[in-house]
């Protein structure tokens, strides 16, 4: 992505704006954000623009009621696409919408 300038790729807890006035922030494990979108952030401490896709990486100790509220407030901002990756059961799950979603398995490209 670097050598054509499509867009930024970060990672490690990234800290987006999901609410502002009073600010909510959410971190993010991965996001990519088009070169456009990212043309229009500020100088501000995190991310105040839509990223294009988040990557959120399900941890033992998250519950799936609180992995789907973090789903629906990214879509809500206006995410294009979030993947919600579930390491135990070795599923990506592709969400558009909240009713536009499609699984990815390690045996099957989609269900």
């Amino acid at each position: 992505m670097r050598a054509h300038g499509l867009g930024k790729v970060c990672s490690g807890e990234v800290g987006v704006y999901t609410r502002r006035n009073p600010d909510a922030i959410r971190a993010v494990d991965v996001l990519f954000i088009s070169q456009e979108r990212y043309n229009r952030s500020g100088a501000t401490p995190f991310l105040d623009v839509t990223p294009d896709l988040i990557v959120e990486i399900l941890s033992p100790g998250n519950s799936w009621l609180d992995a789907m509220r973090k789903v629906r407030e990214f879509l809500s901002i206006g995410v294009r696409l979030v993947w919600l990756v579930d390491l135990l059961s070795q599923s990506v799950f592709a969400y558009r919408s909240i009713t536009d979603v499609r699984e990815f398995t390690i045996d099957e490209t989609a269900r």
